[in-house]
């Protein structure tokens, strides 16, 4: 079940004001709010969608992550294992511009199950990335 609660603040600022079943209510609750002159605090956030009980998904997992050049492909981060506490997940970004490298860009990869298999994600995302870099030439 998805839930929509109204917030203001943040950091030690941040508050829940309320929680509707649907955003349309919970855009209501907001639009009255800032209608009326009394209303304490006309500064809302956002609409966050939370999931009921999705946190019972969460447990202890094992956490690795390798990082490949774009360029070249040569494997230049290796991290892990790591324990964590949260929802085991495999994922991917692209950096282009790292300062670090003196601005060549990087793949970085997490993974859930394997250093192998971490590496394996970044491989493929390097690909991907060349495909669309040729794609983007032609």
């Amino acid at each position: 079940m998805i839930v929509f609660v109204v917030t203001t603040g943040c950091y030690s600022d941040y508050g829940i004001n309320g929680i509707f079943s649907t955003r349309v209510k919970a855009q209501q609750y907001i639009d009255g709010c800032r209608a009326a002159e009394n209303c304490w605090n006309k500064d809302f956030n956002d609409i966050e969608k939370w999931t009921l009980d999705e946190a019972l998904a969460e447990k202890t997992y094992t956490r690795f992550c390798c990082g490949i050049m774009l360029d070249d492909g040569a494997v230049l981060e290796r991290h892990g294992p790591q324990e964590l506490w949260g929802v085991p997940k495999s994922t991917t970004y692209v950096a282009e511009d790292v300062p670090a490298y003196g601005g060549r860009g990087i793949v970085r990869a997490e993974s859930s199950k394997s250093a192998k298999h971490a590496q394996k994600l970044a491989v493929e995302a390097r690909q991907a990335w060349l495909r669309a870099k040729k794609g983007a030439k032609q």
